[in-house]
């Protein structure tokens, strides 16, 4: 009878998750604006030069930089402190997606044609990097 028991609380125990484990909240890696204005003014020299496929390389990179951005705001309106804090976060994204909309919708069209408006408006993406 011990012995059943026994194995029952060692079955039980083994079973049971663990309660005082959980896992880490995601963190968001911060972008550097040194690092966006380079590659969006490398991306510029690339469409000028008519390097198609460097400029949808550069365009891939300077994509990825501005999902992190993105991740970043999100992550603040989700961290904010206060309500004013989180507004203040949320018109920050909603300036970002209206930009890399606008920038999409050039890149679409052809980017040699569109790439004064494409670079200005992933500039002023640039300036709202905190």
């Amino acid at each position: 009878m011990k012995h059943l028991l026994l194995t029952a609380a060692v079955c039980f125990t083994l079973s049971v998750p663990g309660f005082a484990q959980s896992a880490p909240l995601d963190v968001a890696q911060p972008v550097s604006k040194a690092e966006y204005a380079a590659k969006v003014k490398d991306l510029d020299n690339a469409i000028t030069d008519g390097n198609t496929e460097a400029a949808d390389k550069l365009f891939g990179e300077v994509n990825t930089l501005v999902n992190a951005e993105m991740k970043v705001i999100r992550y603040k309106v989700r961290d904010a402190a206060n309500e004013d804090v989180r507004a203040k976060y949320r018109a920050v994204v909603k300036q970002q997606r209206g930009l890399f909309s606008d920038v999409m919708n050039l890149k679409h069209g052809y980017m040699a044609a569109n790439r004064a408006q494409m670079i200005d408006k992933l500039n002023a993406f640039g300036e709202t990097i905190e």
